[in-house]
């Protein structure tokens, strides 16, 4: 297995949260919002949804 991250196990800050919605509207893609977070890509995927918060970049939002 590989390296656990930094975040492994700890508690979500206002300020993690907070970051993650920045850098998606930035359109940041997820592996380095999660390598910024010490967490991993899914744990961010996770956090986003619940907190209904979009990765999806904007030039990808309206094509069906």
């Amino acid at each position: 297995m590989g390296r656990k991250p930094r975040n492994h196990r700890q508690r979500w800050t206002k300020r993690d949260i907070n970051q993650i919605g920045v850098l998606a509207r930035k359109g940041v893609d997820t592996d380095h919002i999660a390598k910024k977070l010490g967490r991993t890509s899914y744990a961010v995927q996770t956090k986003a949804s619940v907190e209904n918060i979009s990765l999806m970049p904007k030039d990808k939002k309206n094509v069906k």
